[in-house]
C-alpha cells in the first residue's frame, strides 16, 4: 500500500519539482505612450568627439531591429535644411523644422553624458619572509636566504555610457518624452588570470543596453521571459511530453507544441501536456487557448505551478493587449516602411558595427515560435 502512494506521489511531482525551463518571448507596451506618432527622424546626438553618432547608429540599429516606427533618414532633413547638421552639431530646432516639412511625427534627439572608459593597472609589491625565492604561479617572486619579494598585478576596467533623449513633436514642437539611460560595467583581473572585454566591446554592449532602454520607453517590444515546464515521470504520453520539454529548452515552441499535442492524444487528463500547451499559446499570443489549457491542467491537478502560470499569463496578456492597442494607435495604422534598410550600422570610428543587440522585437502577428539566442545579458 505504502509502495502504491509513492508511486502516486512521484507522478503528482512531474508537475513541478525540479522542472525543466525553457525561455519565450512575451509582449511588452511601450512605458509612454505616443499615439499619432509613425514616422519619427534620429539626428546626432550633441557629445565630444564622435560619440554623438555613435550613439545615433546604435538607436538606429535598434529601431530598425523593433519595426514599431517608419525611420527616416537623417540626411533626408539635411536635405531641406542643410544648415541643420553641421561640423559642431545638429540644430535641433531647424531639425524638428525639416521633420515638420517632411511629414515626419517626430524627432529622436538627445546629448551623450557618458561615453567613457578608464583602465588603471596598480602593482602591489611585500616582502615575504620565510620564502624561498621560486616563483608562484599567482604573481612573480624573487629573492633568497629565506626572504622573498611578490609583486601582484591588478588590472581593472570601468566604464560608463548614458544617453539624454527626447522624442519631439515635430509638429508643435512639444516635447513628448524625456529620459536618461545609462549602464555601467566593472571588470578586474589579477596578474593577467581570467578574461577582459575590450574596450571597444565593452562602450559597443554598453551603449547597446542603453538604446535597448530607449526603445522599451517608447516602443512595444518583446523580451524574454523564463518559464518553468511541467513534466511526468510514467504514464501515457511520457515520451511525447519530454520530446516537448527538450524541444521548448532548445527554442522550437512550434516543434515543442506538436510532441505535447500528441501526448495529450494519449491522455486527455494529461495535465503536464496541458500546462506546457499553455506556455506554447502564450508564444503565439493566443491567450484564450492559454487560459482553457491551464483551466483543463488545473482540473486534473492542482498544482500550485499551474495557478503561477495562470497568474503570470493574465498580467502577459493584459501587457499583449496594451502593446497591441499602442501600435494600432500609430497613424497611418498600416505597417510602415523604413527608408532606412535594417541591418548593422557601421560605426563612424572604426569598422565594428553595432548590430541590432537587444532582445528580438518583431512586430504582433510575426512568427515568433522558434525564439532567437539569447541576448546579452544587462550589466
Amino acid at each position: 500500500m505504502r509502495i502504491g502512494w509513492l508511486i502516486v506521489a512521484i507522478t503528482l511531482l512531474g508537475a513541478g519539482g525540479c522542472a525543466p525551463r525553457a525561455r519565450l518571448l512575451v509582449l511588452r507596451p511601450a512605458e509612454l505612450d505616443l499615439p499619432g506618432v509613425a514616422r519619427i527622424a534620429v539626428v546626432d546626438f550633441q557629445g565630444e568627439g564622435e560619440s554623438g553618432k555613435i550613439a545615433r547608429a546604435a538607436l538606429l540599429a535598434q529601431l530598425s531591429e523593433n519595426r514599431h516606427f517608419a525611420l527616416v533618414d537623417q540626411a533626408e532633413l539635411a536635405r531641406v535644411q542643410p544648415a541643420a547638421f553641421q561640423a559642431d552639431g545638429t540644430d535641433e530646432s531647424l531639425a524638428v523644422q525639416a521633420a515638420r516639412d517632411l511629414g515626419v511625427d517626430a524627432v529622436l534627439a538627445g546629448q551623450v553624458v557618458s561615453y567613457n572608459v578608464d583602465d588603471q593597472v596598480q602593482q602591489d609589491h611585500h616582502i615575504a619572509i620565510g620564502g624561498g625565492g621560486a616563483a608562484k604561479s599567482s604573481g612573480s617572486k624573487a629573492g633568497g636566504f629565506g626572504i622573498g619579494f611578490d609583486t601582484n598585478t591588478l588590472h581593472q576596467r570601468e566604464a560608463s555610457v548614458s544617453l539624454a533623449f527626447k522624442l519631439i513633436d515635430a509638429r508643435s514642437g512639444e516635447v513628448l518624452a524625456a529620459r536618461q539611460a545609462s549602464h555601467t560595467f566593472q571588470g578586474r583581473i589579477v596578474n593577467g588570470q581570467g578574461e577582459m572585454p575590450g574596450r571597444e566591446k565593452v562602450l559597443n554592449d554598453l551603449l547597446a543596453h542603453c538604446s535597448r532602454d530607449v526603445v522599451a520607453m517608447i516602443a512595444p517590444h518583446y523580451v524574454p521571459v523564463e518559464v518553468v515546464l511541467a513534466r511526468q515521470y510514467w504514464g501515457n504520453g511520457l515520451s511525447d511530453l519530454r520530446h516537448g520539454n527538450d524541444l521548448a529548452k532548445r527554442g522550437d515552441w512550434t516543434a515543442a507544441e506538436a510532441a505535447w499535442s500528441a501526448a495529450l492524444e494519449r491522455n486527455p487528463r494529461n495535465h503536464a501536456a496541458h500546462h506546457n500547451l499553455a506556455l506554447a499559446s502564450e508564444v503565439k499570443g493566443d491567450y484564450a487557448a492559454a487560459r482553457k489549457h491551464l483551466d483543463q491542467a488545473i482540473e486534473a491537478y492542482a498544482a500550485s505551478l499551474y495557478h503561477e502560470t495562470r497568474t503570470r499569463i493574465a498580467i502577459s496578456e493584459r501587457d499583449y493587449a496594451a502593446a497591441r492597442s499602442q501600435s494600432l494607435a500609430r497613424l497611418p495604422p498600416s505597417v510602415p516602411t523604413n527608408t532606412l534598410q535594417p541591418g548593422p550600422v557601421v560605426l563612424p570610428t572604426s569598422s565594428a558595427t553595432v548590430s541590432p543587440a537587444g532582445y528580438y522585437t518583431p512586430l504582433p502577428g510575426d512568427d515568433i515560435t522558434r525564439l532567437p539566442p539569447p541576448a546579452p545579458e544587462a550589466r
